[in-house]
């Protein structure tokens, strides 16, 4: 028997329902794209959460086309990558899926090299994460954390000589650097920065991380510094310092291509 359906109610749901008969469902590349991603990592898709219990997250995994159309992205996918920009008292995470939502399968140190993407490309809110092998280690990771790198170089003379004599604080020895690096620049157009990511303190010793930027040639990303600072009576003096090239393009270990 059919049910009787008032007239304002037939003609405001036509389009989608009509007497409780539900539309057919459309499924978006979106839906289909999460649920592939679900299936192999463990991630939630965009149409539920997983069977894990990890909570919903829009993600949308790089096909081969989208990810020629990236040089920056291709270029990460070519060669060994370097941990960058994490502090010298964290680590990077190593995950099982693409994204924060996913278990914690390894840690990474700051400095860790070596690291091989697997090709595997994952977007989740406008940031990628790379499935990579690092030291037979497998899961995934935030691909602004890594980059390819040179090996690094010590530099101890080379910034004794720019941050001659002890400074009070870090930001002082920071200042010192932007102020000696910017008069020695190569091009006065260039604005060099110096951004302290952390520090890690023991007995008397300061390791400072630094990075440094910017350059007109777009196949050097800036340089990682190393510095270790001595104490005395209250003043830092550096002791050591090594430093990588950061090479968005790529590395030969020596220089960036």
């Amino acid at each position: 028997m059919l049910r009787h359906c008032p007239r304002w109610l037939f003609l405001s749901l036509l389009a989608a329902t009509a007497c409780g008969r539900e539309a057919p469902p459309v499924a978006g590349p979106s839906a289909t794209t999460n649920a592939a991603v679900a299936a192999s990592t463990g991630a939630a898709s965009a149409t539920g959460g997983s069977a894990t219990g990890v909570p919903t997250v829009l993600t949308h995994c790089l096909s081969a086309a989208e990810i020629d159309g990236r040089l920056p992205l291709q270029w990460k996918l070519r060669h060994p990558l370097s941990v960058i920009k994490v502090a010298p008292d964290d680590v990077l995470n190593l995950r099982s899926g693409p994204g924060p939502h996913n278990r914690v399968v390894a840690k990474l140190a700051h400095d860790q090299r070596g690291i091989v993407a697997s090709g595997k490309v994952c977007e989740i809110k406008g940031g990628l994460w790379l499935a990579v092998n690092a030291g037979g280690e497998q899961g995934w990771a935030n691909a602004k954390f890594l980059m390819p790198t040179t090996k690094p170089k010590n530099k101890t003379v080379a910034y004794q000589q720019l941050l001659a004599g002890s400074y009070p604080t870090a930001a002082a020895l920071m200042a010192a650097i932007t102020k000696a690096k910017q008069a020695t620049a190569p091009d006065p157009e260039v604005v060099y920065r110096v951004k302290l990511l952390g520090t890690y303190r023991a007995s008397g010793t300061m390791t400072a991380l630094f990075h440094q930027c910017c350059y007109a040639d777009d196949a050097l990303a800036g340089e990682q510094v190393w510095l270790t600072l001595k104490e005395n009576n209250g003043r830092w003096r550096l002791d050591k310092a090594r430093e990588v090239l950061l090479c968005p393009r790529g590395s030969n270990g020596k220089q960036c291509f």
